[in-house]
């Protein structure tokens, strides 16, 4: 049985018709009997982080994972309810922004037959609320017989949280908490979100405070905060955002994030976390009293908050906790695939399978079509194929090397765990410094997190005694005291980590990497992040590799069995490669005098019907620029690059497009479009 999970809004990527502002995330996942066979966020395929689309291309590539079409789909789940599409789509046909009125199955199935050339048959359709598919999400494939199940998040269908009761394969709703962001709400998610951006950070930037809150006192602004909230009987809290106010009133304006962060900033990202905790463990206690649970399952947003989960451990509260890796909106759609199969009429006590990895996305190929990528940047790179990839990646790391590291399936969720990671000695405290300034072009504040051998963690690593196995880097834990100052590279502030255990199990070409550290150097741990930099999501392909390797101070690069390293080409050589817009990026033309308009995108034409107006302030003097209404990419171009990217379609080269130019400025575009390509508002790459 195949059933597919779908989140995300109905719009393709040129679309703006039925987006509401509060979809991200878009995912598809998809599940055979039970077991997941693909899941992948559609950020990974078009490049901007959090991308609400409709997820075609995470469409296409499960249904390709699995060696099926769409025909052989059992079930098609979506985690929305059916009559809210309905209103949107009324809505939109009132305004005339659709031609015609559809239900939503009617709909969806119109969109299908677009896209896949099959009419899909809407009574294999079904439909699930936002938070249920959360808890979904985090108990089903737990592998805990019974557990508590809790949601936590900004909102979703109106409300911020749910609590539930899992046992077997039955899920018993026992209470929610609302959602929306007025004067008075129960949204720890908008709660944190909306301190965060006092902080000068923007919306999806919350874990930057969480990293930033271990330097901060939170007394000093205790007192202040505990007007921000009270606490009820029964699990219940009320959170007053319209006292948020009272922050300007102690400590001045906002933070604007050209400004330095500041102790005081420091102080007061310490208290959010404080009293994130303090309410969280409000609602957690109340109901592990209430139902006798030592076990918990958690989804939604707050819950990748891993200092939180950290310090619940080792509360003793629970003796087991499952985190889904997935808990943001993108794991809606495992959930509503969960559902699909665990909840069918026709199979009603189905054998629950048990997440062991995360590892659920595109393979980045084998040694023949990865050494077919490499060929086509020879101007750029050389390479070498290795007998044994992990002992000569684990040579380069103990020699200072900072290394890209791309092995098979990419990950799911936000987490990098070994397949399309960054990876260094854990032990250098510089190497901190390192990465944030030159390779994730990110605050210095932010930690990294440590993979650690299954089998050593807890020499290194303050365990609960009843869980050892934390392979998914969403809980902090205590670094032992006598390896804090040797772990200078992973080890927090606070003496802290987030920990990523390695099984040689799941991943056996990561495992055998950090053992052959291990007998290196005696450490059985590399420091472990993202592989992106910091205006894009995670790489997928092996080119979105080379790419971030090119444009970045990586040092080293290793994929599949390949050892990659730079070359110094040739400025001119760069001509040879074809420039394009992504889909998303388009070019504004603002005149001193006038508004912003749209001069062009990647096809000529505007894609959005809504413009931000304020791209810039308005005594600049700014003649064009590119930017994007989702990521909020942007960035200043001069008027030869603007008249370029409206003729580049990535069939021309950026030398044919730079002819007719006199040499030095031919030389000023290379360099404005290499720029441009380093911050992902342009694409440079060989031909297909």
């Amino acid at each position: 049985m195949y059933v597919m999970g779908i989140t995300g809004s109905f719009d393709r990527v040129d679309e703006v018709v039925l987006t509401n502002s509060g979809v991200h995330d878009s995912s598809v996942s998809l599940i055979k009997d039970g077991e997941i066979v693909a899941a992948i966020e559609e950020e990974r395929f078009i490049r901007y982080k959090h991308s609400g689309k409709l997820p075609l291309e995470s469409i296409r590539y499960c249904l390709q994972a699995a060696g099926i079409d769409l025909s052989q789909l059992d079930k098609v789940v979506f985690n929305v309810l059916e009559k809210d599409i309905d209103e949107s789509l009324e809505i939109a046909y009132k305004q005339k922004v659709l031609g015609g009125y559809w239900t939503a199955r009617q709909f969806i199935q119109r969109i299908l037959r677009r896209e896949f050339g099959f009419t899909f048959d809407t009574r294999r359709m079904e439909f699930i609320d936002h938070h249920y598919a959360h808890a979904v999400s985090a108990f089903y494939p737990s592998g805990f017989e019974e557990s508590l199940v809790v949601t936590l998040d900004g909102v979703g269908a109106g409300l911020s949280g749910s609590v539930w009761m899992g046992k077997g394969n039955e899920l018993r709703h026992i209470r929610n908490y609302k959602g929306r962001a007025h004067a008075t709400t129960q949204s720890l998610g908008h709660f944190y979100a909306a301190v965060t951006g006092y902080l000068g950070f923007k919306h999806f930037d919350e874990y930057k405070v969480m990293g930033l809150a271990p330097y901060g006192d939170p007394s000093r602004f205790r007192s202040l905060f505990q007007q921000f909230y009270s606490l009820g009987e029964e699990g219940d809290y009320e959170i007053y955002l319209s006292k948020l106010d009272l922050l300007k009133q102690e400590l001045g304006p906002a933070r604007r994030k050209d400004e330095p962060v500041r102790q005081a900033h420091q102080d007061v990202a310490a208290a959010l976390q404080e009293t994130l905790e303090l309410l969280c463990f409000h609602v957690l206690e109340h109901f592990q009293k209430e139902t006798g649970s030592r076990r918990l399952c958690l989804a939604g947003g707050v819950a990748h908050n891993c200092a939180m989960n950290g310090k619940l451990l080792s509360r003793g509260l629970f003796d087991e906790a499952f985190v889904q890796p997935a808990s943001h909106d993108g794991g809606l759609s495992l959930g509503a695939a969960m559902h699909g199969y665990y909840c069918d009429g026709s199979n009603s006590t189905p054998k629950r399978h048990v997440m062991t990895h995360a590892l659920l996305g595109p393979d980045c190929g084998d040694n023949d079509a990865i050494e077919r990528e490499l060929d086509l940047w020879t101007d750029y790179l050389e390479y070498e194929k290795s007998d044994d990839i992990a002992e000569s990646a684990a040579e380069l790391i103990s020699q200072g090397i900072i290394l890209g590291w791309v092995q098979g399936r990419s990950e799911f969720g936000p987490r990098a765990l070994g397949n399309r990671s960054i990876i260094a000695d854990p032990r250098p405290a510089e190497n901190k410094d390192i990465i944030n300034a030159m390779i994730k072009k990110r605050e210095a504040f932010r930690p990294f997190a440590p993979s650690v051998l299954e089998e050593e963690a807890d020499v290194y690593f303050d365990l609960p005694p009843h869980q050892k196995a934390f392979p998914y880097m969403v809980f902090v834990v205590k670094v032992r005291e006598p390896y804090r100052d040797l772990l200078g590279a992973i080890t927090h502030v606070n003496g802290s980590a987030r920990i990523q255990t390695v099984s040689r199990d799941s991943n056996p070409k990561y495992w055998a990497l950090i053992d052959a550290f291990r007998r290196r150097t005696g450490i059985p741990i590399v420091l472990n992040t993202s592989f992106n930099n910091n205006a894009e999501p995670i790489v997928n392909t092996v080119r979105e590799a080379v790419s971030c390797y090119i444009t970045t101070g990586l040092n080293g690069l290793v994929i599949g069995d390949f050892v990659i390293r730079k070359k110094q080409p040739e400025l001119a050589s760069y001509a040879n490669l074809h420039l394009s817009l992504p889909s998303f990026v388009q070019i504004h033309r603002r005149d001193i005098r006038g508004p912003l308009t749209v001069a062009a995108s990647n096809n000529g034409e505007p894609f959005f019907k809504e413009l931000f107006r304020n791209l810039y302030p308005a005594d600049r003097d700014l003649e064009f620029c590119l930017g994007n209404t989702h990521d909020h990419r942007k960035a200043e171009i001069s008027s030869a690059m603007a008249s370029m990217l409206a003729r580049a379609d990535g069939h021309l080269t950026l030398g044919e497009l730079i002819q007719g130019q006199d040499a030095s400025e031919q030389e000023r575009l290379i360099e404005e479009a290499i720029d441009l390509w380093g911050r992902r508002v342009v694409r440079l790459q060989p031909e297909v």
